[in-house]
């Protein structure tokens, strides 16, 4: 299963150089199923989670603070460097690419990278292994 993740997930990486597996898939895809809620299980909950876990695996990742302009809110994603270059994740809704455009459109704009992922972790809610 885990390897059929893998190859889903490339596969939505369209343009990738390398044929290795992305690190913590397995929390990507966890991540995506669990219910949305809005303030406690949210984008930027997921994003939080997602950049915890990576980093307490070793990889150097961020939360990106997104938005499209004119729309009344923003979003939350994960900015990975894997293999020397970048990879976006947004483990809300099961998106992935090398570069912001190619999975949100041309007109996203970057508002915020967060390095801190406390702030978007509501602690009570959820239950770290």
């Amino acid at each position: 299963m885990k390897k059929l993740a893998s190859l889903i997930l490339a596969g939505l990486l369209s343009g990738c150089t390398t044929n290795k597996e992305l690190p913590r898939l397995e929390t990507f895809w966890d991540l995506s199923r669990e219910e949305y809620i809005f303030g406690k299980n949210d984008c930027s909950n997921k994003a939080g989670t997602y950049v915890r876990d990576l980093r307490e695996h070793g990889k150097k990742a961020d939360v990106l603070i997104i938005q499209k302009p004119g729309d009344k809110y923003s979003h939350a994603v994960v900015r990975i460097v894997y293999d020397h270059d970048y990879f976006y994740l947004d483990p809300t809704q099961r998106k992935a690419g090398r570069d912001l455009k190619s999975i949100y459109g041309e007109d996203i704009e970057l508002i915020e990278i967060v390095s801190d992922t406390r702030l978007y972790l509501d602690i009570e809610f959820r239950k770290f292994k």
